[in-house]
């Protein structure tokens, strides 16, 4: 019984590192270095799945519709052509 929840716990933590290595591939793959003039919150929003702050999926959202146009992050999402709409 001991073995098997052993085995079951590891199982889940290769699961969540996996997962974590997949969103950390997902956001080197973006290309987007924050810039410390748009402020804390638009350059942590590409790490929205990284981390536990509620605001950074927010503006990561709002960056996705367009919003923030003037911001160093908001031109590059849009070179990219990761804006929406």
């Amino acid at each position: 019984m001991k073995r098997e929840k052993d085995v079951a716990a590891q199982e889940s933590l290769v699961h969540e590192l996996e997962d974590f290595r997949n969103e950390v591939e997902r956001v080197a793959r973006l290309e987007l270095a924050p810039d410390l003039d748009d402020g804390v919150v638009l350059g942590i929003a590409p790490l929205h799945g990284l981390v536990p702050w509620k605001e950074a999926k927010e503006r990561w959202e709002e960056l996705s519709k367009g919003k923030y146009d003037w911001s160093t992050m908001g031109q590059r999402m849009r070179e990219r052509g990761l804006v929406r709409g």
